[in-house]
C-alpha cells in the first residue's frame, strides 16, 4: 500500500499539526488564526493554528490537490461532491460536510476547475 503524504502545518507559535493530506478537507482563515478541518476516524475535527491563510498556503505548496478557492478558504479537491453555481462564484459540499458550504469566488474559478480536473481521474 500506499503511505499516505503527510503535511506538516506551522503556526506562528511554532505549534506544527501532522496531517495526512487525503484527510485534510478545508482550512478557514478566522481572524489571526486558521482553522483546519480534517477527517479522522471517521469524524471532523477541527484544529486552530495561530497564522495567517497565506503562510498555510506557502507550506503546502505543490500538493496541487489543495486550492485556495476565496481570500478565506483553502480545500482539498479530492473531498469535493458537488459544485453548484455560476461564473459569479461557485458553492462546494464536501463528502461527509453537509453543513457547510465553501465559496470559490469568480476570480479563482479557473484555477479551481483546473485542480478539479486533476482529481477526476
Amino acid at each position: 500500500s500506499v503511505e499516505p503524504t503527510i503535511v506538516s502545518l506551522t503556526s506562528q507559535t511554532s505549534e506544527t499539526l501532522n496531517i495526512a493530506l487525503n484527510d485534510l478537507l478545508y482550512i478557514k482563515a478566522d481572524g489571526n488564526y486558521v482553522e483546519v478541518f480534517c477527517k479522522q476516524n471517521g469524524n471532523i475535527e477541527k484544529y486552530l493554528l495561530r497564522s495567517s491563510l497565506k503562510q498555510i498556503e506557502e507550506q503546502l505548496y505543490g500538493h496541487q490537490l489543495l486550492v485556495r478557492t476565496h481570500r478565506a478558504y483553502l480545500v482539498n479537491t479530492e473531498h469535493v461532491s458537488e459544485v453548484n453555481g455560476n461564473t459569479a462564484g461557485y458553492k462546494l459540499n464536501l463528502n461527509g460536510l453537509t453543513d457547510v458550504d465553501i465559496p470559490v469566488s469568480r476570480k479563482r474559478i479557473a484555477l479551481f476547475d483546473e485542480a478539479l480536473a486533476l482529481t477526476q481521474h
